[in-house]
């Protein structure tokens, strides 16, 4: 994430960004795993 570092960045706004890297996808799998 290149973004300019937002203080008041929310959760959804994490979240999205990490959709958008298929990085939740992956957590997600990971996750069932265990």
């Amino acid at each position: 994430m290149k973004r300019k570092v937002n203080p008041k960045i929310t959760t959804k706004e994490c979240i999205d960004a990490c959709i958008s890297q298929g990085l939740y996808v992956s957590f997600m799998k990971e996750m069932e795993r265990v």
